[in-house]
């Protein structure tokens, strides 16, 4: 709670994803945030205490106080400790309070010297403006791009495993393999046991031709979530195309239990068919597939190739 108070009133450092301190990757609050943001809690409650308007502030207060508390982490969702987008709702009341109660200390000051509290209630109104359009200005650019906004959310939160996951994917998308690798490894040596960087780390060995390196990360995928789907549909073809092919069945027997409708799972089903020497379950498997993804080309390549070429399907 204190930290969202910190961040209203002093918004740096704003990030997609805090870690949650308790997780790898997160870390406990400084002592300085933790006074600042004690300090702003004390200041805004003994501003609803003494206010003239205290049943405004009080009530503002009070709605910050109760809307943000399902957000605190009493049942813990996710990996983050806190999320910007949980302060939509519980800024009403804050906010609600802030305003009024800065309005009763521009009040008391214009009680006792009317133009110097016109004059304040001016300043502090451009003030708050100027202030709060510069902020928007400065936190723009992070909004340009995915990359964007997880290279901004990196530098407020370095160690986070999450995002340094999702900045390699995008990297890698982008065609960056080399910063990619980077990232999902420093992802991975914050928060070993997480699969997805592993797969990527897979699949990026793949697209380099290093099949053996492949294979290994996509079964480090799969042994941590072993309904891994993808990773393990990943780890089939990579499989087949090793020649690994009792170790592929076995795999590929998995994936069809669970998804016996993917397209993808009944390609691969056929090029292992073809590798066993059985072509007309390969043609099967393929017209299935074909069916399913009328869209994707493969499927429909394999099955040309087979008819001209039937031996090339064994491949």
């Amino acid at each position: 709670m204190t930290r969202y108070v910190e961040l209203t009133l002093r918004p740096e450092g704003l990030s997609a994803l805090y870690p949650h301190p308790w997780l790898p990757g997160g870390t406990l609050p400084s002592a300085a945030v933790l006074a600042v943001a004690l300090a702003a809690v004390a200041v805004s409650t003994l501003l609803a205490v003494r206010s003239r308007r205290g049943d405004a502030v009080a009530t503002g207060w009070l709605w910050f106080l109760v809307a943000v508390s399902p957000t605190l982490g009493l049942v813990q969702a996710g990996p983050q400790a806190m999320a910007d987008r949980y302060t939509y709702l519980p800024h009403v009341g804050l906010l609600l309070a802030l305003v009024w109660g800065v309005a009763d200390l521009v009040d008391r000051v214009r009680a006792v010297a009317p133009r110097v509290g016109g004059a304040l209630a001016t300043v502090l109104a451009v003030a708050c403006v100027t202030l709060a359009a510069a902020r928007t200005v400065a936190q723009l650019p992070a909004w340009s791009s995915s990359g964007a906004l997880f290279r901004r959310s990196l530098e407020a939160t370095p160690r986070n495993p999450v995002l340094l996951f999702h900045l390699g994917r995008v990297r890698l998308l982008a065609g960056d393999t080399d910063e990619a690798e980077a990232l999902l490894r420093a992802s991975l040596a914050l928060r070993p046991r997480f699969a997805e960087p592993h797969r990527l780390l897979g699949l990026l060995a793949e697209s380099r031709g290093q099949l053996v390196d492949a294979a290994r990360e996509l079964d480090l995928a799969v042994g941590m979530v072993p309904d891994y789907v993808e990773a393990r549909l990943d780890l089939v073809r990579v499989l087949i195309d090793l020649d690994a092919r009792q170790r592929a069945e076995a795999e590929l027997t998995r994936v069809l239990a669970a998804t016996p409708d993917s397209p993808q799972a009944l390609f691969e089903l056929g090029r292992l068919r073809s590798r066993q020497g059985r072509a007309a379950e390969a043609e099967v498997a393929w017209r299935e597939a074909e069916r399913l993804a009328p869209d994707w080309a493969e499927p429909r390549r394999e099955l040309e190739r087979a008819r001209v070429h039937p031996e090339s399907t064994r491949r």
